[in-house]
C-alpha cells in the first residue's frame, strides 16, 4: 500500500523535474500525519502525509520539492527559498500560500 502511494505521489509529474534528481536523501516514509504535509530530518529522512493525495498535482510537487530542498538547506532562510524558487519557476511563496488553503482532512 505505501509503495503504491509513493509511486502515485512521486509519479505525478515530479519525475519530469530533472533538476531535483541530484538531491540525496536517506529514506522516504508515508505516514498519517495531520499536522504537516511533509517533513525532513537532519538525517535526510523525508516523511510525507498520505493526505498529500488530496492535493492538486502542482501542490504535491511543491511539497516534494520543498522537502528535497531541506536536504540541502535545513531552514527556511533566504538560501532555502532561493533554491526552492529555482525548481518552482519563482513561485515558491505563491504555492505556499495556495497550500495553506488546504487541510489534512477527509
Amino acid at each position: 500500500m505505501k509503495n503504491a502511494l509513493l509511486l502515485k505521489v512521486f509519479g505525478q509529474g515530479f519525475s519530469n523535474n530533472r533538476k531535483a534528481s541530484f538531491y540525496s536523501l536517506h529514506s522516504v516514509k508515508i505516514n498519517s500525519s495531520r499536522g504537516r504535509w511533509g517533513s525532513c530530518s537532519a538525517k535526510k529522512n523525508i516523511n510525507l502525509s498520505y493526505y498529500l493525495v488530496l492535493l492538486p498535482s502542482r501542490l504535491i510537487d511543491y511539497v516534494l520539492l520543498h522537502e528535497l530542498c531541506h536536504t540541502r538547506e535545513m531552514n527556511h532562510g533566504e538560501r532555502f527559498w532561493s533554491l526552492l524558487n529555482q525548481f518552482t519557476e519563482g513561485k515558491a511563496l505563491a504555492l505556499r500560500g495556495e497550500l495553506r488553503k488546504f487541510r489534512t482532512e477527509i
